[in-house]
């Protein structure tokens, strides 16, 4: 009986731990951002599924808002976004580099063009976790996943989704769902480059 006990604590001790990681892991990265430690939040981001994340974003918007989505509709909506990567290039270097992407978390802000595209707070300024219980409320688990719409205290329209993922025994920041101001503001840029 005693056995039986101690294994039923021991997985539920593990459960707890689990279900504890992942806010272990956004730490390292709010951390990272509000020091501004470009290394630190290098470590703790996977820039090739982030780039996925973010291309097919913009390009999908980007082709909704040229008209282009309906020309290349017969090709499927994959193949569009491989054949735009090219085409989002400078806007997703400007994106996806520590200092970028420390805009992006920490104002909410892509330095692209003669004006930032902006939306006013991003997903790890201050105070966007509010309370535990608020970032536990606007958290969800997946097998291996983690989702958490930030800032808490914003609309869900203006909110960021951040996507980690445990890799090799590390939680990382592995995609960011822009809100739709944002994306379509990064559109729009990406429109005035590619007429």
């Amino acid at each position: 009986m005693t056995r039986v006990i101690l294994t039923l604590l021991a997985l539920f001790l593990l459960i707890i731990i689990y279900a504890a990681s992942p806010y272990s892991g956004l730490y390292r990265i709010l951390s990272a951002v509000q020091t501004r430690d470009a290394a630190a939040l290098s470590k703790n981001v996977d820039f090739s599924h982030l780039r996925q994340s973010l291309t097919s974003q913009i390009i999908e918007n980007y082709l909704k808002l040229t008209g282009r989505s309906e020309r290349l509709g017969q090709f499927g909506s994959s193949m569009a976004v491989g054949i735009g990567t090219a085409i989002a290039e400078p806007i997703l270097s400007q994106m996806l580099n520590p200092e970028g992407l420390i805009a992006l978390l920490q104002n909410g802000r892509v330095n692209v063009g003669p004006q930032p595209v902006a939306v006013q707070l991003g997903p790890l300024s201050n105070n966007s976790l509010g309370s535990f219980w608020d970032a536990v409320r606007n958290s969800d688990y997946g097998l291996g996943r983690f989702f958490i719409s930030l800032p808490t205290s914003a609309p869900p329209q203006e909110q960021f989704r951040l996507e980690l993922q445990l890799l090799e025994w590390r939680w990382k920041l592995t995609a960011i769902n822009l809100p739709e101001q944002l994306r379509m503001g990064l559109a729009t840029e990406l429109a005035k480059q590619n007429p």
